[in-house]
């Protein structure tokens, strides 16, 4: 879809957003992108699709490796929904030597047990300590055993922030939008086209 937007030179801010305010009463729409480029858009009318919620919540455990090796994956599949992954990226704080790596927990919890401590910060953190013992991760090396066999730091992570986004379900799938009926909008038909090549591609394949 945000190919198929900015084909239509219908992206407004082709940068990740870092900030995003709506204002109803003057009909704006501010966007402020990861460069601190600003934009201000003024509409009409907006419309938003139809979507539902499903009970579940997508949390974000955000945590910051404090002794930690060059060597994580990019991504370590959890045992379970909770967290049902670590995605690993290269970390963006200051002062940190170069390819050290911190992570995001992301876990999916129904939102009537989000407040159990077995969804807490500290329940995940522990699972998380769990991972890297079965996939024995390991922390900075830490000089050398007496037969010469090299030693290393246990890996210590530490929290940072939690961010909790409800599960969307569209009540429309894209196809089914594509084939609504619009007044005559090139970007619905470039879309329609664009999908329906891929699916032919990917059905010959």
């Amino acid at each position: 879809m945000t190919f198929a937007l900015g084909m239509g030179g219908y992206m407004i801010a082709p940068d990740l957003i870092t900030n995003f305010r709506h204002d109803t009463e003057t009909k704006t729409i501010t966007i402020v992108s990861k460069q601190s480029s600003r934009f201000v858009v003024k509409y009409q009318e907006v419309i938003e699709p139809d979507l539902g919620e499903t009970g579940n919540v997508y949390v974000y455990d955000w945590f910051d490796v404090r002794t930690g090796s060059k060597d994580f994956p990019d991504v370590m599949r959890g045992e379970d929904d909770h967290p049902q992954k670590l995605v690993f990226y290269d970390s963006r704080r200051q002062k940190v030597r170069n390819g050290l790596k911190d992570f995001v927990a992301i876990s999916k919890v129904k939102e009537t047990k989000l407040n159990s401590w077995d969804y807490s910060e500290v329940a995940v953190e522990y699972a998380c300590y769990k991972l890297f013992k079965k996939h024995n991760l390991k922390g900075a090396p830490n000089g050398y055993t007496r037969h010469g066999k090299q030693r290393f730091y246990p890996v210590k992570i530490e929290h940072a922030w939690r961010e909790i986004k409800s599960e969307i379900k569209s009540l429309h799938t894209l196809e089914e939008l594509c084939k609504m009926k619009q007044k005559g909008n090139h970007l619905t038909n470039l879309t329609t086209n664009l999908f329906s090549t891929t699916k032919t591609s990917t059905s010959q394949e």
